[in-house]
């Protein structure tokens, strides 16, 4: 039986399908396009400042884990200058592992080399700062005294082991060590609010020093407590430059505001690069002026190198959003009454700056530079010069040989070849290896192949989706949406293979995917249609179904097996287990006396077909005709049988262009076999019945063409009839129906 339906939901057919919470509709870095996402690249140090459609990039925290080295690149920098002590003799893993792990074997047993040169060459001072590092690092906490008793808390152990280094720092006179305890204490300072002893100590110990990484840690606790001032800014805008591990921190809570960077510019010459740098980065629009300048006065750099990756992400979504994701670009802030038409009227504007930065590359890129040599190939793909592009990644391959590179470069080259209907192509010529969620690019080739009609390859493309590791999480769904617009239970937008292969194909394409899939069954290209192949045989019936091809869609159901049909993971048995043989007047999707019997879909279509053809001899046409009439009922919208047509159902009505779309909603075909049954019937209380069904689906078609409801009323034919010629049989079946009773 049906259940009945008490409030808005979404039935769904075949699992596994998502359903969307009420006022879901992706936006923003859901349908934002990138095969260029930052992480295919070295830029860990700029993580919260990948291209994002807001101010800073949303997941950040989240691809820190993924993309972080063994040695984040402030480390580096720190462990290099270490290194010098060794005169490289070390390796800088293993000086890392002897300063950052604090729970690191320091005496003369340590099987760590950068430890045993040190007692070799009798390095006590130095040993001994490397334990202090240790011991300062359990510190650097603002939640030490959350009760403020001050007894025994991390603020009285703070303030002692300031002291200490104060009397070290007295006698010290090794210059790498007393700037580094003096640091030490710096940053100790900070997290007991005492910014005059910073002062002190910035100012005695470092400020005149050499500008390496330990001077710009030492410079942001300092700069900190200074007044809010232009060369505040300024000295944040150096530390942002040369020190990644404050950026993020910086451009939280010190360079926050807009007033910050717009209409401003530095006073200060020396600060020029680091300010133009942190306005491009916090740019969300054109920054090519910046990047040349950037490049004409202080040569080419990794932060150079950055905003160009930059520059490229803003113009995937500016450009390759509306013709992959098929959505506008992901504006930020913008009212939805205008998103369309402003992003119409950039588009053209976009291409141009495209054009002006694709120039720029040719005309400016360094030798041997993977990020530009990358950048001016995949622009070129994105302004539709595949040729030009194939050439420059074929150049390109050759030059760069790591596995990362080559995977982002073979990715673009397979875009071109299928972008020139490349006639050596083949499905199986791929790799699973080539896919991932971040870059999106199953999307852009199964959109590649949908784009030159190659509907079959574009199907089994999609089939990947589901392949990629990580598919399932909520953050990593795929969001798109067709060519025509569509109408769908949870929007216009499509989320999974199987729904966009109804969406895209015919009969003809379902039955070329089936043959392609049996002919590859082994191959991992295939694997998902090789699992979904009684789905496949389903769909095939489906949409022979939708078309009237009543013994076709009968064979197709049949050869999707009772295996797939009884499987619990696909609840046929739950939405099949009604009588689509039955109906009455008030009979929709709840539970009616008929409901003793249920069928598979291949029953279904086995036992309509039977009518079918035994009404054209049969004496009993009137009640083969009815039989015919209640499946074809309940296989719309309205009936207890409608995921015969649909994969989902939802009290809202939505229309979404199938090819049955009129019938599906008006029940056309019941109405009509209804009226035959009538003409069929010798008795008055029969004829009446099949006239007032026949009417029923009248009103429901009504409704579906109709939006005046008190004029729709008046005009059904069949009930007309009814009043004219059964009368009393009219009040029995329709009695207190406001549509019978203002039809004259």
């Amino acid at each position: 039986m049906k259940i009945s339906i008490i409030c808005i939901s979404i039935w769904l057919l075949l699992l596994p399908t998502r359903i969307f919470s009420c006022g879901y509709y992706p936006y923003g870095e859901e349908t934002r396009f990138t095969l260029f996402h930052p992480q295919n690249f070295d830029f860990d140090g700029f993580t919260p400042f990948f291209y994002s459609t807001y101010f800073y990039y949303a997941n950040y925290q989240e691809d820190i884990e993924k993309l972080q080295p063994e040695i984040a690149e402030d480390d580096m920098k720190n462990v290099l200058l270490w290194q010098q002590l060794t005169e490289k003799k070390i390796g800088v893993k293993t000086i890392y592992r002897a300063l950052y792990q604090s729970d690191f074997d320091l005496t003369n047993a340590s099987k760590n080399e950068f430890i045993k040169q040190l007692h070799r060459e009798q390095k006590k001072d130095v040993l001994k700062y490397i334990a202090y590092v240790h011991k300062a690092s359990l510190l650097n906490t603002y939640h030490s005294d959350p009760w403020e008793k001050n007894d025994e808390s991390d603020v009285q152990l703070r303030s002692g082991s300031i002291q200490e280094i104060q009397q070290i720092l007295e006698k010290e006179n090794n210059p790498f060590l007393k700037r580094r305890y003096a640091f030490l204490a710096m940053r100790l300072a900070f997290y007991n609010s005492q910014h005059d002893l910073i002062e002190h100590l910035w100012k005695k110990y470092i400020s005149q020093t050499e500008k390496d990484i330990v001077y710009y840690w030492a410079m942001y606790y300092w700069n900190v407590g200074t007044p809010d001032s232009q060369d505040r800014d300024n000295r944040f805008y150096e530390i942002f430059y040369h020190a990644s591990g404050k950026r993020q921190v910086i451009r939280s809570n010190y360079l926050y505001g807009e007033a910050k960077i717009e209409g401003k510019e530095v006073t200060n010459p020396l600060y020029e690069k680091e300010f133009l740098f942190y306005k491009s980065i916090r740019n969300t629009s054109r920054t090519l002026g910046e990047i040349k300048l950037l490049q004409k006065k202080y040569g080419n750099t990794k932060e150079l190198d950055f905003l160009l990756l930059r520059e490229v992400n803003k113009l995937e979504d500016w450009l390759v959003s509306p013709k992959i994701i098929l959505d506008q670009p992901a504006i930020y802030n913008m009212d939805s009454c205008c998103y369309s038409e402003v992003a119409n009227i950039l588009y053209p504007m976009d291409v141009q700056y495209a054009k002006e930065v694709l120039q720029f590359i040719k005309g400016n890129k360094p030798k041997n530079n993977y990020v530009w040599d990358l950048s001016e190939g995949y622009l070129n793909y994105l302004l539709g010069n595949f040729g030009t592009s194939k050439v420059q990644i074929q150049r390109a391959l050759k030059k760069y040989k790591h596995k990362k590179k080559q995977k982002l470069l073979n990715q673009i080259l397979i875009l071109n070849r299928v972008a020139l209907r490349d006639p050596s192509i083949r499905l199986n010529d791929f790799s699973m290896d080539e896919f991932d969620l971040q870059n999106k690019f199953v999307l852009a080739l199964a959109k590649q192949f949908e784009k030159n009609k190659q509907i079959v390859e574009a199907m089994v493309v999609y089939s990947w989706i589901e392949s990629v590791p990580g598919y399932e999480e909520y953050y990593n769904w795929m969001v798109w949406k067709g060519e025509r617009p569509i109408n769908n239970y949870w929007g216009d937008f499509f989320t999974e293979y199987k729904d966009y292969i109804d969406y895209i194909s015919g009969p003809k394409e379902i039955e070329r995917l089936i043959q392609l899939t049996k002919k590859h069954m082994d191959h991992p290209n295939f694997k998902i249609l090789k699992r979904d192949l009684p789905f496949l045989y389903d769909l095939l019936g489906t949409k022979h179904l939708r078309r009237g091809h009543y013994k076709t869609a009968q064979i197709n159901f049949k050869k999707a097996g009772a295996n797939y049909y009884n499987d619990d993971e696909n609840p046929f048995n739950y939405y099949l287990s009604a009588n689509p043989f039955y109906a009455d007047i008030n009979s929709f999707h709840r539970k009616t006396k008929g409901d003793t019997l249920s069928y598979t879909k291949e029953q279904i279509m086995k036992k309509l077909l039977f009518h079918l053809e035994a009404v054209k001899t049969s004496k009993k046409k009137s009640y083969h005709y009815n039989l015919i009439a209640n499946c074809f009922f309940n296989m719309t919208y309205h009936g207890n049988s409608w995921m015969m047509r649909r994969r989902a159902w939802s009290q809202e009505k939505f229309h979404n262009g199938m090819i049955d779309e009129k019938e599906y909603h008006q029940a056309n075909l019941a109405k009509n076999y209804y009226y035959k049954a009538y003409l069929n019937s010798h008795q008055s209380d029969s004829s009446a019945y099949y006239l007032a069904m026949a009417g029923k689906c009248e009103d429901l078609r009504q409704k579906d063409v109709y939006d005046d409801y008190y004029d729709r009323t008046r005009y059904n034919s069949y009930y007309k009839k009814i009043k004219l010629k059964y009368e009393d049989w009219g009040e029995i079946f329709l009695g207190g129906c406001y549509a019978y009773d203002q039809a004259n």
